[in-house]
């Protein structure tokens, strides 16, 4: 597992581009921040194949530990339904791509491409995620898109 953030995020809000230090991922809800803020769409990408190393042996142990919750539930998410696939094979299937990396992988996800936010009080004039909507593959890049307030 590799430390430290990678180099060559990109970050655009509502489709102009903006420094990744605007962007921060809240550790709750923003259920009752968002009112009275401004709602934009943020497209956060990054080279996939670094993107997966960075996440590769999270994802194991996560396919580790669903499937002994399988053998004990006698239940399965998509995922499971899916055979636990690659993380590489996820790129065909764009549902299956945003729950690994927007929900159950999402805050290595986020650790890996977003500077931390050293103090709440610092977060004026930046964009704190609300919801992560897509997670695509293209070109070779991993694109995470959704919906963030002005804060």
């Amino acid at each position: 597992m590799q430390i430290g953030r990678m180099t060559d995020a990109l970050l655009t809000i509502d489709g102009h581009p903006a420094p990744l230090d605007r962007l921060w991922r809240p550790f709750m809800s923003l259920s009752s921040a968002r009112e009275g803020r401004r709602a934009a769409r943020f497209v956060l990408s990054a080279d996939a194949a670094a993107l997966l190393d960075r996440v590769r042996e999270r994802y194991a142990q996560w396919i580790r530990e669903g499937e002994e919750d399988d053998r004990l539930t006698g239940t399965t998410d998509e995922l499971g339904q899916a055979g636990y696939p690659p993380l590489e094979a996820l790129f065909g299937s764009p549902d299956l791509l945003r729950l690994v990396l927007g929900e159950y992988l999402e805050e290595e996800v986020f650790t890996a491409l977003l500077p931390p936010v050293a103090d709440p009080a610092t977060v004026v004039g930046t964009w704190a995620i609300d919801t992560v909507d897509s997670v695509r593959h293209d070109a070779g890049r991993i694109l995470i898109s959704g919906t963030c307030y002005a804060f």
